[in-house]
């Protein structure tokens, strides 16, 4: 096509070459070679815009942090720029957590996820001011230890694992046929029953040096309708409130 016709933001094309952010793809082959991943960092920081103004227009009740993923890209100029607009990160390997680290992200929004986590790890978190979230019996021990080793504080969360009782359509996630969404998502995700998360949040509220700062939960990817999410966000809530009773009224910060 001869002339020029916009794609999208940061893409158009021109006489028949793309653009990203009006820089003909040729030259920039010919400049840094083939094969060439190009990233906008006009689009990635209009993309931030976008997800911290929709959350936040559907959480009118406090602030929405933003936590990428830090998985998805370990570039640490496209996590500098991350970093820079404000948000947060979604960590699990001990790399990762030196990548967020090195980006500038600040600690307290440093959310360190999955299993296993090992004693190192959790150690180093801990010394980072990282938030950890508690995924089993094992890492609660590691963290007691860890506090009373390092001499510090411990920002913790619990990882809940609500029942979906609501939503029983097939899973779309599974490879293994027909399985129910409610049960693929109950074997599938990780997380703490509302016994374990009891047990742990009691223990936490006893020690001086571990601070629980709320909850969290692995939604899954299961389906991908609106209902499937909001039925998700129902069993969360409904478990928060079963596990904040228990504590004598706990408050999520």
């Amino acid at each position: 096509m001869i002339g020029k016709q916009k794609i999208d933001d940061c893409l158009t094309t021109k006489n028949g070459h793309l653009l990203v952010d009006q820089l003909d793809v040729i030259d920039l082959v010919n400049q840094f070679g083939s094969p060439l991943f190009v990233i906008s960092e006009n689009q990635l920081r209009r993309n931030i815009k976008s997800f911290q103004d929709g959350f936040q227009k559907g959480w009118t009740d406090g602030p929405v942090k933003i936590l990428p993923a830090t998985k998805a890209n370990w570039i640490l100029a496209v996590q500098k720029i991350i970093a820079s607009e404000g948000c947060g990160c979604d960590i699990y390997s001990p790399g990762e957590l030196d990548i967020a680290l090195r980006a500038g992200f600040d600690p307290q929004y440093i959310s360190v996820n999955g299993i296993p986590k090992y004693e190192d790890h959790i150690y180093n978190a801990i010394k980072h001011g990282a938030q950890i979230t508690i995924d089993g019996d094992e890492e609660i021990d590691i963290v007691e230890r860890g506090v009373q080793e390092l001499g510090l504080t411990a920002k913790v969360r619990l990882r809940l694992k609500p029942a979906l009782s609501g939503f029983t359509r097939h899973s779309d996630f599974t490879a293994d046929g027909l399985v129910s969404t409610d049960i693929a998502a109950f074997s599938y995700k990780n997380g703490l029953s509302f016994e374990q998360s009891v047990a742990i949040g009691k223990r936490i509220m006893k020690n001086d040096s571990i601070e629980l700062k709320g909850f969290h939960e692995h939604h899954g990817r299961h389906d991908s309708s609106t209902g499937y999410w909001k039925e998700q966000m129902r069993a969360y809530a409904k478990e928060i409130g079963k596990v904040s009773r228990a504590l004598g009224g706990y408050q999520p910060q």
